[in-house]
């Protein structure tokens, strides 16, 4: 049994379980067809393909995670992607899976952090640190002053308050594949200062 955590029954033949069997199978379907045919998608896809049946975002997200907790598996292995929000400017370029280029130039503009964190390579960079930014508007007054260029080659990455998760694996990411060190810009809540967590 796993500490911590709450169990529930669904049945199929139970008036009242039928609604959410029948959308598990609807996410377990759409799951065996991405695994099947090597593509991904996110809750947010997954729920406008059908908001109708659906209802809601939360119905979508709760059945994922419970197939997910279920199987015993991460959301990526069920080929479902986090939306990601997070931002990453810098001397860095690197390889999408599919095969895109990205460079991550200090400018004006930062890049939004790739949906499929471990699927990137050829990581390239000449940054002697990592700074990640708490608040998307120090990153992008930061941006603004050339940072990245004035002070020292490096790289900025920003959560937009509270990281998503692919935000946090890229930060791990990073850190496995450059070993350069790596500060943070945040205020005093103790209680949004997550980044440096990944699962």
């Amino acid at each position: 049994m796993i500490s911590h955590h709450t169990t529930r029954k669904i049945k199929s033949d139970c008036p009242k379980s039928a609604p959410k069997f029948a959308l598990i199978l609807k996410i377990l379907s759409v799951i065996y067809k991405m695994v099947q045919n090597n593509t991904y998608a996110t809750k947010r896809d997954i729920y406008y393909s059908d908001t109708l049946l659906f209802g809601s975002q939360s119905v979508v997200d709760n059945i994922v995670n419970d197939i997910s907790c279920m199987l015993k598996i991460p959301r990526r292995s069920l080929h479902i992607l986090s939306t990601t929000k997070g931002c990453i400017a810098g001397n860095l370029s690197y390889t999408e899976e599919d095969g895109t280029k990205v460079n991550c130039t200090c400018s004006a503009t930062a890049v939004t952090v790739p949906s499929n964190v471990q699927g990137i390579r050829n990581v390239i960079t000449d940054a002697k640190f990592i700074l990640i930014v708490e608040k998307d508007a120090t990153f992008q007054r930061l941006l603004d002053d050339d940072f990245c260029n004035k002070l020292s080659p490096c790289i900025m990455i920003t959560g937009k308050g509270v990281p998503d998760l692919n935000t946090r694996l890229l930060v791990r990411k990073l850190w496995d594949t450059c070993h350069i060190p790596i500060f943070t810009l945040m205020d005093a809540d103790p209680h949004g200062n997550c980044m440096l967590t990944a699962e």
